[in-house]
């Protein structure tokens, strides 16, 4: 960590990709586990003690959850993702690159921390990714379930309230994976900055 002390580009890029990152992993991991479970009905939830809110209101909140959560998540993402991309980039020159040293062992060292940054910003970009293709079309169904509710005044059925536990169960553990990939990836970067 002592190569960051001479640089604070680097050393501001070091502290932004792990704190956005950890950040980024805490807040998908802790919406997941500490604001879902409330959304959910009591019977898909475990809990007996709690009536479900109606659809209506579960649907709202869930889609203000969605649009505010974007507006954190993914300049986290970017954040982290360019602080790693920049010091994979740049690591050689940290330590003197492998020219400098001349030893095939010693150009293999030399990459470890490179190719473990990159790693990091990949796992980073992958979330993004993961969003898009995966958790996407969860979220649009649940904004069309909020606005068409928000359009009629008929109660919901009991087959709306398994659509939508169904689907926010679904959005719980994808949520989880991205959670779960961020942190991997400020572990990693972790790794190879006190390396």
């Amino acid at each position: 960590m002592a190569d960051y002390q001479s640089n604070p580009l680097r050393t501001t890029a070091a502290l932004v990709g792990l704190s956005s990152t950890l950040v980024l992993a805490g807040v998908n991991i802790g919406t997941s586990a500490l604001f879902i479970p409330h959304l959910l009905s009591s019977s898909s939830s475990g809990s007996s003690s709690s009536s479900p809110l109606p659809i209506e209101t579960t649907t709202a909140i869930f889609t203000r959850l969605y649009r505010d959560g974007a507006k954190l998540v993914v300049p986290l993402a970017a954040a982290g993702t360019l602080s790693f991309g920049l010091l994979a980039a740049e690591f050689s020159s940290f330590r003197g690159g492998p020219v400098a040293r001349g030893t095939l062992s010693s150009s293999l060292m030399d990459s470890t921390p490179r190719i473990l940054l990159a790693t990091a910003s990949a796992l980073v970009v992958s979330t993004l990714a993961w969003t898009g293709i995966v958790v996407m079309p969860v979220n649009n169904r649940l904004v069309s379930i909020a606005e068409s509710s928000a359009k009629t005044d008929r109660g919901s059925s009991s087959k709306q309230r398994e659509e939508v536990d169904s689907l926010l169960r679904s959005w719980q553990w994808m949520n989880y994976v991205r959670g779960f990939g961020a942190l991997a990836a400020g572990i990693v970067a972790l790794g190879a900055l006190v390396v």
